[in-house]
């Protein structure tokens, strides 16, 4: 008779001996994974001044065009009351008239699709501004002055794609995060 028999005994403990490179690690990947939030917080915040300043000259745009539009209409007012003065005396057909009330007409069509084009740009312009949609607003209009060509260097060139791509800056904090994972 033989007897074969097997002891075993284990220990388990789940006791980690040494994770200093993981904490470390993981407070650096936080670093950047936090600089990287800071730089989308400043692409939102530059997005959102981009859209604005959008409204703002699609603002202008528009009540510029509603401008030219009724310029437009007192001349052609002004030119039926010359032809209807022409026609009366005889120096001019009344077909030339019937020519310019029509282009009076089709002005007027015009007229309304402009106010109607610069309410909307309000519309846009409250909404960006996330204010009320009954409050009014009235825009100024500013002198633009005209902005030259300059030569940049390759570090100015940096810096201004830092300041105004700061997007860029984060996927780059976000690529030295991935690093520590």
């Amino acid at each position: 008779n033989q007897r074969i028999g097997f002891n075993s005994i284990r220990l388990n403990g789940n006791v980690d001996l040494f994770s200093g490179g993981q904490v470390n690690n993981g407070i650096k990947q936080s670093e950047f994974l936090l600089e990287s939030a800071e730089w989308s917080q400043k692409e939102a915040i530059n997005q959102l001044k981009l859209d604005v300043l959008a409204n703002y000259l699609a603002t202008l745009l528009a009540e510029d065009q509603l401008e030219q539009v009724q310029l437009n209409q007192k001349d052609l007012q002004e030119q039926l009351k010359t032809l209807q003065k022409q026609v009366a005396a005889g120096t001019s057909s009344p077909t030339q008239r019937l020519e310019v009330e029509a282009q009076l007409s089709q002005n007027k069509q015009l007229v309304v699709q402009a106010k109607y084009q610069v309410e909307l740009a309000y519309a846009n312009l409250r909404n960006v501004l996330f204010l009320p949609p009954n409050q009014q607003i009235q825009i100024e209009k500013t002198a633009f002055e005209e902005v030259l060509p300059a030569t940049f260097t390759e570090a100015q060139v940096y810096q201004q794609v830092q300041q105004k791509y700061p997007s860029l800056l984060a996927q780059n904090a976000n690529l030295k995060a991935a690093e520590y994972d």
